[in-house]
């Protein structure tokens, strides 16, 4: 964590997408987050929303990178948002520059141990909260195989009923057709935390109960291995920044001002 971030307001939040989406999934949250105070920053990680890296070339590695190098763009601390697969990203992050970190927000998002994947964390909350049945519904029913070899895509005319089943249908439809195909290689990449680095920066969870992609038991069940992860409860789908945008933006006001 920032050394003495406890000691003044945290005024700026970074922003950090999931797969298939881009900084543009952001826009009717950075104007509610301003209206309170914050600068608001949000990437395009390679490859996704208006950046053009191909696939083939998109890393874990350069995830990390991007954001890292926006939140050393200024001394300011930041809260550090992540949205389903940014997960993982705003975990690598924190390791390896906590000092960067006030907090971490992981957005109905996947939280891994260390030396797991994004697959990896999935499948051993998945088949703990089946009980042994078939596992829950998720959003990777909406893949589909047309991306090429280092990619895969959301179908546009399934997502709505995954990602956006709170969202209003034009919402829903807008947000569906500017989905890109997802690199496969930060998705299998696995994470490498620390308790002394990650471990030691705050973190809240917040758990969406209507969420269609990423199974809110499964969500539960990434906070339940996490002891230092405080949860928190949104009665939202899986993209809250398009379907409940004020109670989302109280929410990080609310943890931002709690530092």
């Amino acid at each position: 964590m920032v050394e003495g971030a406890g000691r003044w307001p945290v005024r700026r939040i970074v922003l950090v997408h999931g797969a298939g989406h881009g900084a543009w999934c952001w826009e009717h949250l950075t104007p509610e987050l301003a209206v309170l105070g914050y600068q608001v920053q949000a990437p395009d990680l390679p490859g996704l929303g208006e950046d053009q890296t191909p696939p083939g070339a998109v890393t874990f590695d350069s995830y990390v990178t991007r954001v890292t190098g926006m939140l050393r763009s200024s001394p300011e601390p930041v809260v550090l948002v992540g949205h389903s697969l940014g997960g993982t990203t705003i975990s690598q992050v924190a390791e390896e520059a906590p000092e960067l970190v006030a907090k971490l927000v992981y957005l109905a998002a996947f939280l891994p141990c260390d030396g797991e994947s994004a697959g990896d964390a999935v499948s051993a909350t998945a088949s703990a909260t089946a009980g042994g049945k078939a596992g829950p519904r998720s959003g990777a029913l909406s893949i589909s195989r047309n991306a090429g070899e280092h990619a895969h895509e959301f179908d546009a005319a399934l997502a709505p009923d995954f990602f956006y089943n709170r969202c209003d249908p034009d919402t829903a439809r807008w947000a569906a057709c500017r989905l890109r195909p997802q690199a496969n290689a930060p998705v299998a990449a696995r994470v490498r935390l620390s308790a002394s680095r990650w471990g030691a920066v705050p973190k809240v969870y917040v758990q969406c109960t209507q969420d269609r992609a990423l199974p809110p038991d499964v969500q539960r069940s990434f906070c339940d291995r996490q002891p230092g992860v405080r949860r928190r409860v949104m009665d939202s789908d899986h993209s809250p920044f398009l379907s409940n945008v004020p109670a989302l933006a109280a929410l990080l006001h609310e943890e931002a001002q709690a530092l």
